[in-house]
């Protein structure tokens, strides 16, 4: 048996966070034995679905940020639940420390993995000096590099060599294969009329995710068309002052919010139109998800064009707000693609990826 511990701040609704919960249920678990540091020392949404799947969650005695605390309560976890033969950490730069400590701890193989190419930090000399410190911790510690997109890794890892791998956020496939009768059941409960075209985000309510922006343009293009309806899904700390835009603006009946849900794919066989006007991404799993339902996708040029896979991909400059307008109205009409690409099931079919992945814990391992 293979001990896995990931390294995490919170098992929260998160793409990271469904990621490593599609490694899991793609990986044989009577081989690899999945752990779970957990920085923030809180419970999260996704405790009891990892436990489920026989994960086990170790939480940090303290949720305060600083070296030391990290050190003592990681150190603590190694000693008393380990050994371990893999440490991953999901935790952006400070992986280069989370790194360092495993490999003090006598942990053979240890991985970062990168899923964001920028966060909203400040760059500040004092974040400059961070970043590059950790970035040689993480080239130094690392035995793998893992990244969601070649942007990533040049981002936070500094460089791509022979120990740094692109991995796709894999979906399982087969659960995304459209069905007709499923988008009518939900229709009918969200009570979108069938000449209503249904235009669908999903993401944190989160500053990175720009909501403010998408309802501004919803404003705008029903201005244009008011056939439209727009699908809200996710929390988070903006939502409230969100709602209350949609409120003052007077769009309450034609916006919808829904909190974290586990049918994503059902949401998606609902609408016709996915919209994504991030500021930033990594590779956004959401939006594979999406392509995978063979839906119409408006993207933001912010999103790398790596996980652009269906020609019914829209990217658009967020400066100008007209021709996010007119490219929607242009494709309203559009047929949702019926058959996958080549480069989508080839690349983001979660039992590949987690077959590789499964491979690199056991590389370094003498069994």
């Amino acid at each position: 048996m293979i001990r896995v511990l990931h390294v995490f701040n919170q098992l929260n609704q998160g793409g990271i966070e469904h990621v490593v919960i599609n490694l899991m249920k793609n990986m044989d678990r009577s081989e690899i034995e999945f752990h779970f540091a957990l920085m923030s020392g809180k419970e999260g949404l996704l405790d009891d679905e990892v436990r489920r799947l026989g994960g086990h969650i170790h939480y940090f005695t303290s949720g305060k940020k600083g070296v030391i605390n990290v050190g003592k309560n990681l150190s603590n976890i190694i000693d008393k639940y380990g050994p371990f033969e893999v440490v991953h950490s999901h935790a952006y730069f400070f992986s280069g420390y989370i790194l360092y400590i495993a490999k003090m701890k006598g942990v053979p193989v240890r991985i970062a993995h990168a899923h964001d190419t920028y966060k909203g930090e400040k760059q500040s000399t004092k974040r400059r000096i961070y970043e590059r410190l950790m970035q040689k911790l993480i080239n130094k510690y690392a035995t793998y590099k893992f990244g969601v997109s070649s942007d990533t890794c040049k981002h936070v890892f500094g460089s791509i060599d022979k120990n740094t791998f692109v991995i796709n956020n894999g979906i399982n496939l087969d659960a995304y294969v459209f069905s007709q009768e499923q988008r009518d059941i939900l229709r009918k409960q969200l009570d979108i009329a069938n000449d209503e075209y249904l235009l669908c985000n999903i993401g944190r309510f989160e500053d990175q995710k720009d909501h403010n922006y998408l309802v501004d343009l919803f404003n705008q293009l029903l201005k244009a068309d008011p056939q439209f309806k727009l699908l809200l899904v996710g929390n988070g700390s903006l939502k409230t002052s969100i709602i209350n835009k949609v409120k003052k603006i007077g769009l309450t009946n034609k916006v919808i919010f829904l909190e974290n849900r586990n049918d994503i794919n059902k949401l998606l066989w609902a609408s016709d139109g996915f919209i994504l006007p991030s500021k930033y991404e990594g590779l956004p799993i959401v939006l594979v998800e999406a392509q995978a339902t063979g839906i119409t996708c408006f993207i933001s040029k912010n999103i790398t064009s790596e996980i652009i896979l269906n020609q019914n991909v829209y990217q658009l400059d967020k400066t100008y707000v007209n021709n996010w307008i007119t490219t929607i109205e242009k494709h309203k009409d559009d047929e949702r693609l019926s058959e996958l690409s080549n480069e989508l099931i080839q690349k983001f079919d979660m039992k590949k990826i987690a077959n590789f992945v499964q491979e690199k814990y056991t590389s370094n391992l003498k069994i």
